[in-house]
């Protein structure tokens, strides 16, 4: 059974207040490569037990004890066990910001959570662990730290603030979050119930970039991470795993820079990104930012308009999703010069494959430009200044050209196999 009972539980409410924060729009360990245990994948969960848990009648929610009988009927071994609690607790209590504000912590005993149906993470880890044992499983609650409302990579404030569980399946610990796998606060603090599957027998290596906890066993790593090293890892999100993207480079949160800046990853085929500069509440043009893959990685460039401090947030998600961007990553910059804008982007330059090599600056000086840019599979590519064209020269996949810029819009176009008209991919402005 876990370390808290109720009175620690009651205690612990004072400094438990970490929280998931949502926004929307791998190995990373260079330093040390600390290693999960050999852990066994994830089971695919049987769409049974979720039903099963998302269709519990109130007369068996009355008490801890009839809740896991029957939350466990269908169960056919322990993680079946495991999900039906987690899936029923994620969609059944929800978090009380109201009480995170104010600082007026109701009991986050079992009974009194499952009856409430409002808890902080002191009230979820506890609940958990009633109906876990109800299971007869075996669990633990996690003290510790984490990135989480109120958290930020810029001032890098850290309070051990938050609690999470640990479970015992065939032999070897696995960790979760039911609090972080509820939903999330939004940016008015208010609580937003969405189903996280990040949070549920999460991978030692992600979760340790948002949970540290105070005992270091409880990482389930080898090496283990220092707090300093978790201090200085980036914000990575569930978006980022859940995309299977991994960092190639800073894989420090916090990067100086003396010119525009360029992070690269790695990603699977059919993910697309966006991403924003941030100061304070300033969120600066979409063209300080620019995204291209080359054939070894995807690179993400940030410009920064004057010296001084930045957030760079990264957004992603499956190119064939309509649902919007969610957030992955964030970064905390210290631009020691400014840097211009890029050239906008079309969608086209994406769908394409398009790789820009030159120029790079969206504001460009009236004169000779030299263009240089792969687009594969295309037939022509053309810089266009209002009813003036100027085709660039086909080298193999590659585009290149000296075009004489004039002021005002000027647009990059491409003409592929059976289509009658040109599609743009880059915009500039001269001046």
């Amino acid at each position: 059974m876990g370390k808290i009972g109720v009175l620690s539980a009651v205690m612990f409410i004072v400094v438990c207040i970490g929280y998931f924060v949502f926004d929307f729009y791998p190995e990373v360990f260079e330093f040390g490569k600390p290693q999960e245990q050999s852990l066994p994948e994830k089971p695919i969960p049987a769409a049974s037990i979720d039903t099963h848990a998302l269709q519990t009648s109130a007369r068996v929610e009355q008490s801890v004890e009839t809740l896991a009988n029957y939350l466990i009927q269908p169960a056919a071994n322990d993680y079946d066990k495991v999900r039906a609690i987690y899936r029923w607790m994620t969609a059944n209590i929800g978090y009380d910001s109201q009480a995170l504000f104010s600082g007026n912590y109701n009991a986050q005993s079992p009974e009194d959570v499952l009856h409430s149906r409002r808890a902080i993470c002191s009230g979820y880890t506890a609940l958990f662990e009633a109906l876990g044992q109800g299971a007869g499983l075996q669990t633990m609650t996690i003290d510790g730290y984490s990135k989480g409302y109120g958290y930020s990579a810029e001032a890098n404030q850290l309070n051990a603030d938050h609690a999470w569980n640990a479970v015992k399946l065939d032999g070897q610990w696995r960790l979760l979050d039911v609090t972080w796998g509820a939903g999330y606060l939004n940016e008015h603090g208010q609580f937003v119930r969405q189903f996280s599957e990040h949070y549920f027998l999460t991978d030692p290596q992600h979760f340790i970039y948002d949970h540290f906890p105070e005992d270091p066993q409880w990482q389930l790593l080898n090496p283990t991470v220092s707090l300093r090293q978790y201090q200085e890892f980036p914000t990575l999100k569930p978006a980022f795993f859940a995309n299977n993207l991994a960092l190639k480079s800073h894989l420090n949160g916090k990067i100086t820079v003396n010119s525009p800046l360029q992070i690269r990853l790695t990603a699977p085929p059919g993910v697309d990104f966006t991403a924003r500069v941030r100061q304070g509440n300033t969120e600066f043009p979409r063209s300080m930012t620019f995204w291209q893959k080359s054939p070894e990685d995807v690179i993400l460039y940030a410009a920064f308009p004057q010296p001084g401090s930045y957030l760079l947030r990264i957004f992603a998600k499956p190119e064939q999703e309509p649902e919007q961007y969610a957030w992955a990553a964030e970064f905390t910059i210290e631009a020691n010069t400014s840097s211009p804008a890029f050239p906008v982007t079309y969608q086209s330059f994406y769908d394409s494959g398009s790789y820009l090599h030159e120029p790079m600056t969206g504001q460009l000086q009236t004169g000779t430009q030299h263009f240089r840019l792969k687009v594969p599979g295309a037939e022509d590519v053309a810089v266009v200044m209002g009813e003036q064209w100027h085709t660039l020269s086909k080298q193999g996949s590659e585009f290149v050209g000296n075009v004489t810029v004039q002021r005002g819009e000027v647009g990059v176009y491409a003409k592929f196999p059976g289509q009658t008209q040109f599609s743009g991919l880059l915009q500039y402005m001269g001046q």
